[in-house]
């Protein structure tokens, strides 16, 4: 199961995201508009709080400007920081035909799965991705 990313939230400032948080998703989604073969659809699901929605919208956005097919499907409640329960099989049940799914979080909960799949868990900084094939650091 490699076609998968969790990634955490970008930084939340008045009701918005912060602008420094907006230019590292911007290169974020072009880092990885790079690594997906042509074609693909990125799936996003992300938590239902606020800041993780906003990095979703964003994140789409910004994978479109890179060339990037994407949908923002919603929330899942376990990604939410008071459920904790991503899981290998969450993962895959939430997963579907052959589209990349994004999963976006929050620090503890992401930093929890990588340490449960021997993955250094400070890589869970602002807008870091982490999947099986590959890792794109944020701020």
């Amino acid at each position: 199961m490699e076609n998968f990313a969790i990634m955490r939230h970008a930084v939340e400032e008045d009701g918005g995201l912060h602008p420094k948080s907006v230019g590292v998703l911007r290169r974020v989604a072009r880092d990885l508009a790079g690594v997906l073969r042509n074609g693909l659809t990125v799936r996003i699901f992300h938590s239902p709080v606020l800041r993780a929605e906003l990095t979703a919208k964003e994140f789409a956005q910004a994978l479109g400007m890179a060339g990037v097919n994407t949908m923002v499907v919603g929330p899942l409640p376990w990604l939410d920081y008071d459920e904790y329960r991503v899981t290998d099989e969450n993962i895959a049940e939430a997963m579907h035909d052959d589209a990349f799914t994004v999963f976006i979080t929050h620090e503890p909960i992401m930093k929890g799965y990588l340490r449960s799949n021997w993955v250094d868990p400070y890589i869970a900084t602002n807008c870091s991705v982490w999947s099986p094939a590959f890792i794109i650091r944020g701020h």
